[in-house]
């Protein structure tokens, strides 16, 4: 082949990829596009403040707790590390609860804490996840819903879809509605900058006003939102003391458990799950808070080895004053009151376990010491 013919061909190659890049180009504008047409703009509702919160001070806490408004709400840092802090040694934790927060949500929120490497943080505490894909109206097409569909995240959901029980079209529904939203997330819809913007600006004064509070959110405020909500609870105080006595009963008969609830349950993630905290050197540790509503056998997981820790507050019998009126904001959260002895009595459950886990560390530093000397 002459040198022209040599040149000519470069250039005919150099032209097809620059043609297929700007091709490339073409179809994700053109899927960015309508995909903003069909949908809309996204709801602004988004956990970034408090995941930057959390971040800010990442490397000053020993432990985390994830999960919905009833760890949100419910979780007082302060009760928690008072109770472990030792004159050796100050406890710090974090309360990264949020409201509305599902199994799905909060294995990715795990996943973006660990990748951020926190210097010292030793305890994973992680609300009980039921792995029950579902259809979340109040979080339709949030920022929140989006950011958290990553490739991983909706491989799990859709994998507890198809193996969840229910009809087929069912099944086609949602995994339709999650592959959307990963469909948004991949072509960074609405603009980059939705994804890297900060949160509004109030969420971040609510965050830093609250810093002390390191994440605890209580719901004793003076707002109308809020103050309607406690107002129905109060006049159906009869219903709340109903439920509590029939989760009781249940408790007695041994059966906080739904029956077959495990014939369904992803035992694949959580088990995935635990290897991801444990490989990043922190425990885990899992919570079951004093709901009126039955759910898996966490209990037995413990016992089959899949999860080693749990603190199992569902019993009324075992804690009745988790389950008083007087200590409860509405039906499913704690008023401050009832948080503080909520996180007194968590406090008591990892107690053993964070001595537990300084032991092995003294144990293993002691080991290695010795292995120097040899």
């Amino acid at each position: 082949m002459s040198p022209v013919s040599a040149a000519c061909g470069v250039r005919r190659t150099a032209r097809r990829r620059l043609a297929l890049a700007g091709l490339g180009i073409v179809v994700f504008l053109a899927a960015a596009a309508l995909l903003r047409s069909v949908q809309g703009p996204l709801k602004a509702a988004t956990i970034r403040a408090q995941v930057e919160a959390f971040l800010a001070e990442k490397d000053d806490v020993d432990a985390v707790f994830i999960g919905s408004s009833r760890v949100q709400r419910g979780v007082s840092p302060r009760v928690v590390d008072e109770k472990l802090s030792t004159p050796e040694r100050e406890f710090r934790s974090f309360n990264l609860g949020i409201a509305g927060m599902r199994s799905f949500e909060a294995d990715w929120l795990v996943r973006r804490i660990l990748d951020a490497e926190p210097a010292r943080l030793r305890f994973v505490v992680i609300e009980a996840p039921d792995w029950k894909p579902e259809h979340v109206p109040q979080h339709d097409f949030t920022e929140r819903y989006v950011d958290w569909h990553d490739a991983r995240a909706t491989w799990l959901v859709l994998r507890a879809i198809w193996k969840f029980n229910g009809p087929w079209y069912t099944k086609l529904e949602l995994s339709w509605r999650n592959l959307r939203f990963f469909a948004m997330r991949s072509v960074n819809y609405a603009t980059k900058d939705r994804l890297m913007a900060r949160a509004d600006p109030a969420w971040d004064r609510l965050v830093a006003g609250r810093g002390r509070l390191r994440g605890y959110q209580p719901l004793d405020e003076d707002t109308p939102r809020v103050g309607r909500r406690r107002r129905r609870f109060l006049e159906n105080l009869d219903w709340f003391e109903k439920s509590v006595a029939d989760i009781r009963a249940f408790a007695e008969k041994g059966q906080l458990a739904i029956p077959g609830a495990f014939q369904t349950y992803d035992l694949a993630s959580i088990e995935e799950q635990v290897e991801r905290v444990r490989e990043a050197g922190a425990t885990p540790v899992y919570f079951a808070a004093p709901g009126l509503a039955r759910g898996p056998d966490f209990s037995a997981l413990q016992r089959d080895g899949v999860i080693e820790h749990l603190i199992d507050l569902r019993d009324p019998s075992e804690h009745p004053d988790l389950f008083a009126p007087e200590n409860r904001f509405d039906r499913e959260h704690m008023n401050e009151e009832g948080a503080r002895l909520m996180s007194e009595r968590i406090a008591a459950e990892l107690a053993p376990i964070v001595a537990g886990v300084a032991a092995e560390s003294t144990s293993s530093s002691r080991g290695s010491t010795s292995e120097d000397r040899d």
